[in-house]
């Protein structure tokens, strides 16, 4: 069984977005087994995660969107970007796009 042992977004290293109705961000997600830590993990998943709000933002501005390997959350939290990473976190690979070797 698999396990996340750490996420973080790369838009917002150090804090949350002004707006958590109103943000994207590449996120990071480190994979590992039930024995993995935050250091000691096997394997690093990339994802897009977008809220509502700025998926209309960007639809408005191009009228149309073309994206791989997002998630779509109705806020901007550590919660409820948990919580979509966790159901999926048993078949990632077909979600995410893997990090390195």
């Amino acid at each position: 069984m698999r396990k996340i042992t750490s996420f973080y977004y790369l838009n917002y290293p150090d804090n949350q977005p002004n707006d958590p109705l109103d943000a994207f961000s590449e996120v990071y997600v480190e994979i590992g087994d039930e024995k993995s830590t935050i250091n000691n993990f096997d394997e690093t998943y990339s994802l897009m995660v977008y809220t509502l709000n700025n998926l209309k933002k960007m639809i408005k501005n191009k009228s149309y969107l073309v994206l791989k390997s997002v998630i779509i959350v109705d806020r901007f939290d550590d919660k409820t970007i948990q919580r979509a990473l966790e159901s999926v976190v048993d078949n990632i690979e077909e979600y995410g796009i893997k990090i390195g070797d």
